[in-house]
């Protein structure tokens, strides 16, 4: 009796990443139309870096972090007061056209010659807000963490790179203001057990960027 079921997941997941391919597919196909629909779109502005209880606003990265994230809309930077060495970093995208993307191989916050990924595990910071933790290595046998989440004006939020990408892109059309990348960076294992942090400093952040993604007004 086992057989069938295990038939039936499986046709489901040939069902789901269909559906995806299908998606993908319209949305380079009609990529001309969505550039021309959101070049036309009067987006409201990114508020610069607003302050935040519990954070230290900061204007660049302390090695080896580099921001590199080209045609970004606006990023806000920080360190946290009560935890040395971990940054949080958003960056807003509104135009989901090439050379302005919140998902692309060009982003990032290493220098990606020298680095190597270890490990990739989603987690739950401060037990509430699910992140995408990579470990990334270099030699001589240095460590750092980079916790990915990307959210959006209809509230959605995702891990997945492949799943930000397909939501960003219909948010955009459906009149949103954009989508944020929410960063938190660290070195070695300053950041601890991330499920025992205290929540309150995420959640001053993200109601925050809710303000910022709006839809178009």
């Amino acid at each position: 009796m086992g057989t069938p079921i295990q038939s039936a997941t499986g046709w489901q997941r040939v069902k789901g990443w269909a559906a995806v391919f299908i998606l993908l597919s319209s949305i380079i196909v009609s990529g001309p139309l969505i550039d021309t629909v959101i070049k036309a779109r009067a987006f409201v502005p990114i508020a610069d870096v607003p302050p935040l209880p519990g954070y230290q606003q900061i204007e660049t990265l302390p090695p080896p972090f580099e921001l590199h994230y080209p045609g970004a809309a606006k990023v806000w930077m920080y360190s946290l007061q009560e935890h040395t060495g971990v940054y949080v970093v958003a960056v807003f995208y509104q135009r989901e056209v090439q050379g302005s993307e919140l998902v692309s191989s060009e982003n990032g916050f290493l220098e990606k010659d020298r680095w190597r990924q270890r490990s990739a595990a989603n987690v739950l910071v401060g037990g509430e807000y699910e992140f995408r933790k990579v470990v990334h290595q270099a030699e001589p046998q240095q460590t750092v963490n980079i916790l990915t989440q990307y959210r959006y004006a209809s509230l959605v939020e995702a891990t997945s790179p492949v799943k930000a990408k397909i939501i960003g892109l219909r948010d955009v059309l459906m009149g949103s203001n954009g989508s944020v990348q929410i960063s938190i960076l660290t070195r070695g294992n300053r950041l601890g057990d991330e499920t025992d942090l205290n929540p309150a400093w995420m959640q001053a952040l993200v109601l925050k960027i809710e303000d910022q993604l709006a839809p178009v007004r």
